[in-house]
């Protein structure tokens, strides 16, 4: 009977032992809780403050797609203009140009009769203008005045 007294005061210590572990790792661990329950309302409030931020660079970036796809399915004027200012000769002067999609419609006066010439020339050896047609000729003090209007290949 004397060894159960001693084996029962060793599990005696041995259980104040672990109940003292216990109390000292539910301290800790109770510690640790706190802290990552703070450290996650600070991101909440950091994601909440920056909520209207990232919903401005969100816009911002759609904005940016769109304006690039508009951009990208556009023709480029300046390859446009700079095609028909090669056609244009010396006593040809533009009047008015407009540029939608493909086609182009341009009101020109023409000095004389010998630039009016080369001008049709020059338009029917420019292989980038197809469907060419010239509307509206009339002449006054000022010389010839025509409407062109076609397509330009891209």
């Amino acid at each position: 009977m004397d060894w159960i007294a001693t084996y029962g005061r060793y599990i005696m210590v041995l259980t104040e032992v672990v109940v003292l572990g216990a109390f000292v790792a539910r301290f800790s661990l109770d510690r640790k809780l706190t802290d990552l329950n703070e450290e996650i309302t600070q991101k909440q409030e950091i994601l909440e403050v920056n909520q209207d931020l990232e919903a401005h660079i969100r816009l911002i970036q759609h904005r940016l797609l769109e304006t690039k796809t508009i951009l990208a399915s556009q023709s480029t004027p300046v390859a446009s203009l700079s095609i028909l200012q090669k056609t244009i000769p010396m006593g040809t002067y533009i009047e008015k140009c407009l540029l939608q999609n493909s086609k182009i419609t341009v009101q020109l006066t023409s000095l004389s009769v010998e630039s009016f010439n080369q001008f049709l020339v020059n338009l029917a050896n420019t292989p980038q203008l197809t469907s060419i047609s010239i509307q509206d000729i009339s002449k006054d003090r000022e010389g010839i005045q025509y409407t062109l209007m076609g397509a330009y290949k891209r």
